[in-house]
């Protein structure tokens, strides 16, 4: 699978499919959680996947499991996901703290 260019735009919301179908392993307990299609969670994944070079899952007997490539890539998401977090947090930024995005 060829990779996406550099600079391809990657989404928080394509990052919550990766995670949450990692957590979950299933496809529909993913679009549930997210409030999603079940063809958006794929077409996520499968975006993610073009950017990654290769399969973030296989589907073995209607489950999902993570491949090499996803499971390397899944400490990253979850660390970008929890920076968006804290930096959406309108506690954080005050004059006592500051939090910065990582560049991954």
């Amino acid at each position: 699978m060829p990779r996406k260019q550099i600079g391809e735009e990657t989404t928080l919301e394509m990052l919550k499919a990766f995670v949450t179908l990692a957590d979950t392993l299933n496809l529909t307990e993913t679009s549930t959680e997210l409030s999603a299609t079940r063809q958006t969670v794929r077409r996520h994944i499968s975006h993610l996947e073009e950017i990654k070079g290769g399969a973030l899952f296989t589907l073995s007997k209607n489950t999902y499991v993570l491949t090499p490539i996803g499971e390397a890539a899944l400490p990253d998401a979850r660390h970008i996901l929890r920076q968006a977090e804290r930096w959406s947090d309108p506690r954080v930024g005050s004059d006592t703290e500051s939090v910065y995005l990582e560049a991954i």
